[in-house]
């Protein structure tokens, strides 16, 4: 009856033991068996006992491949490391994670001297949301079909949806905006299209979300003022100056160019061009700045131009006159030359009258 109850008694503590190793575990942090990691960030796992924490050793931490990750191993220390954090956890570190670095990783230690336990964890890699082809300032021309870009990267592949100032743009609801992979697409810009357009991208996956605010100001070409007049009048040896005016988005800038030889007067001599406002200044005005002129205006949205005829006013100059004699009561022609432009009319005193007469 006595030795029934030792084997009993045997039995039940060979058990008790057995049971009791089992039931320890370790424990890694972040606690997800898959975890999903940006790329190119600093990942760290952290590796420890659930209980018993002073009966574990030789902590350590296995690759995909098995094999031990060690801080002295110069082909992976630059990627991969471990540090004693406390004296029952271990942390693996990825400096910066690559793709070729997912995987499972497992933490294992040796429990009560004799026993190995262990734990796993898989590794996969995902690109974070990346802005491509996203510039934050973009400028459609009035009339136009124009994409505005915004090409996004992001690894599981994103959601992209729009907002115009605050209102969400519905795929499909409207012929004036047609949502694309890369892009928004405004069918014929209007001045209406100028704001601030957010593009959004969403992981549902991994649940990152990213903004990104697009600043849209739709450009116009410059058109003249109707006043801008068609012909303007210099005189010869005097300053003169000409004005070009025109409207645009952005504000356009200006040259002026000889129509006969494409001169650009801003190289001449004689004439300076102010590109902001417009204005043509001639010193010493001469005769052979007479003719045709343009001016152009152009801005990020196209160019135009418009033709003013410049006359030279030339003072007149009497060229030859000359004295002669004549019988009394006889007809006789006094001749007199002068140049000008218009061309003069003279005009000559007649008898002792002080009255002038034209010849």
């Amino acid at each position: 009856m006595g030795g029934n109850s030792i084997g009993v008694f045997q039995v039940v503590l060979i058990f008790a033991v057995i049971s009791g190793c089992t039931c320890v575990e370790l424990e890694i942090m972040p606690y997800s068996a898959v975890q999903a990691k940006p790329i190119g960030k600093k990942v760290l796992l952290t590796c420890r006992a659930q209980d018993d924490k002073g009966l574990f050793s030789n902590q350590q931490w296995l690759d995909p491949q098995n094999r031990t990750i060690r801080n002295d191993n110069e082909l992976t220390r630059n990627r991969l490391s471990v540090e004693k954090m406390t004296p029952d956890t271990l942390a693996l570190i990825f400096t910066s994670l690559q793709e070729s670095e997912a995987g499972t990783y497992t933490c294992s230690a040796v429990y009560a001297g004799t026993q190995t336990i262990s734990k796993s964890v898989r590794i996969d890699t995902i690109y974070a949301i990346s802005w491509i082809d996203a510039p934050q300032e973009q400028f459609p021309i009035l009339g136009t079909r124009y994409k505005v870009k915004c090409k996004v990267q992001a690894n599981p592949s994103p959601i992209v949806d729009w907002l115009r100032n605050g209102q969400q743009i519905m795929a499909g609801t409207s012929e004036h905006y047609v949502i694309d992979t890369d892009g928004l697409v405004i069918q014929n810009v209007t001045e209406e299209d100028d704001g601030t357009y957010i593009c959004r991208a969403i992981v549902l996956d991994t649940g990152e979300l990213s903004e990104r605010n697009i600043k849209v100001e739709v450009h116009t070409a410059p058109t003249f003022d109707e006043r801008m007049p068609t012909t303007v009048e210099v005189v010869e040896g005097e300053s003169a100056s000409v004005t070009c005016v025109a409207k645009g988005k952005p504000n356009p800038q200006y040259s002026w160019i000889r129509s006969n030889n494409d001169l650009n007067l801003a190289s001449s001599d004689r004439s300076t061009v102010n590109e902001n406002t417009g204005v043509l200044t001639i010193t010493r005005v001469s005769k052979e700045d007479n003719g045709e002129i343009k001016c152009m205006a152009r801005n990020a949205a196209g160019t135009m131009e418009k033709s003013v005829n410049l006359v030279v006013i030339i003072k007149p100059q009497v060229m030859d006159i000359r004295n002669i004699s004549v019988a009394e009561k006889r007809e006789s022609k006094l001749v007199c030359r002068a140049t000008g432009n218009p061309l003069p009319s003279a005009n000559l005193p007649e008898g002792d009258t002080g009255q002038w007469v034209a010849c």
